[in-house]
């Protein structure tokens, strides 16, 4: 047994943990931050299913009078999705308590906090960056022929949101807010390229390139956007994924951008287990040991493959 844990804490503190589950988690959460949430109700299964009918196709025949038409037969694909539980504690000794300086408690909490986020951030990263969607850069075609200086630029991210626009996937018009409970908050109209560091020193060096210092009046997406590129008349906007960027290594390292749009992907929580902060006061005999902790139940889906396009590239 890890035991790194306390004495039993007020209930004020029990209140500052609460909402800083809900606040200190947003620069983590980054791949997470455009899911199209989806609560699941308790008692109805853990599982969930996920159904889109196929659009009917344009009625261009026309009718003929007093004759009635066969009409059309609805089409559907059904997924389903299994929600698991995650979650992790500290335990902090009496003595821990009473021998290190105060702000113990806070130490703990943040890295639980920190470790909550990444948590979800690594789930969503993991469906994001899976599927068959995908362009390589330059003229590759698999992941192996990418060689130095097929870069990401603004005409490989306009193929990509050709590629979304052509299967009729729609801009993104709304973002998870942490920071209100983990509600769904608009944003402008745009789509949306999660992309690691070294690749956003790339796309500023863009012509196209709008910096979030030239946004203006514009709104930030989060702490982590760091600007907008133009591509095929559309606006992208650019997240950077920080040190939890997808990266293989083949001839070079190769870097893995993802391009989505509206309803891509989906976050499934199960009401009654959304996300918790646990504390246990001191109940064994000697009081000797309390824990502070996090748990979830949630699982990422991907709901739309024509909304997401990975994007398979090298870096200068």
């Amino acid at each position: 047994m890890n035991v790194n844990t306390s004495n039993q804490v007020s209930a004020g503190v029990d209140a500052y943990f609460a909402r800083e589950l809900l606040e200190r988690p947003l620069p983590y959460y980054v791949y997470a931050m455009f899911a199209d949430l989806k609560p699941l109700q308790s008692k109805m299964s853990g599982t969930v299913r996920f159904r889109r009918f196929t659009s009917l196709s344009p009625a261009t025949t026309a009718l003929t009078e007093g004759v009635t038409p066969d009409g059309s037969l609805m089409a559907k694909t059904d997924t389903t999705a299994a929600v698991s539980q995650y979650g992790d504690f500290l335990y902090l000794s009496d003595y821990l308590r009473a021998t290190s300086l105060e702000n113990i408690v806070n130490e703990s909490q943040d890295l639980l906090l920190d470790q909550m986020g990444q948590t979800l951030n690594r789930l969503a990263r993991t469906v994001l960056i899976a599927g068959d969607n995908v362009q390589y850069a330059s003229t590759a075609a698999s992941t192996a022929t990418i060689a130095a200086g097929m870069i990401l630029n603004s005409e490989e991210l306009a193929e990509a949101v050709l590629t979304l626009v052509n299967g009729d996937a729609k801009p993104i018009t709304k973002q998870i807010n942490p920071g209100s409970g983990f509600n769904s908050s608009p944003v402008p109209m745009a789509f949306v390229l999660f992309a690691s560091p070294a690749t956003v020193r790339d796309l500023s060096k863009d012509s196209n390139w709008i910096g979030v210092a030239e946004y203006g009046s514009q709104e930030k997406l989060g702490p982590w956007e760091v600007g907008t590129i133009l591509a095929a008349g559309y606006a992208v906007r650019v997240i950077t994924t920080g040190s939890d960027a997808s990266t293989e290594s083949s001839t070079v390292t190769v870097h893995k951008s993802v391009l989505i749009g509206q309803y891509a992907y989906a976050m499934v929580e199960i009401d009654e287990l959304s996300v918790e902060m646990i504390h246990q006061p001191a109940t064994d005999p000697l009081k000797q040991r309390e824990s502070f902790g996090w748990k979830l139940a949630t699982v990422f889906k991907r709901q739309a493959e024509y909304a997401i396009v990975r994007i398979e590239h090298a870096v200068s």
